[in-house]
């Protein structure tokens, strides 16, 4: 769970959104939605 923390933190400090963050890291929203709410744990 923490690794979803820091995503939330990290997102909010920048001031990006789910989707916003899904692009700067090459990834797909649904990918980081997933972690967010703690359905998967890479």
């Amino acid at each position: 769970m923490a690794l979803a923390e820091n995503l939330k933190r990290l997102k909010k400090e920048r001031g990006w959104s789910q989707t916003q963050l899904a692009e700067q890291i090459g990834s797909h929203l649904s990918h980081i939605n997933r972690i967010e709410t703690g359905r998967y744990n890479p």
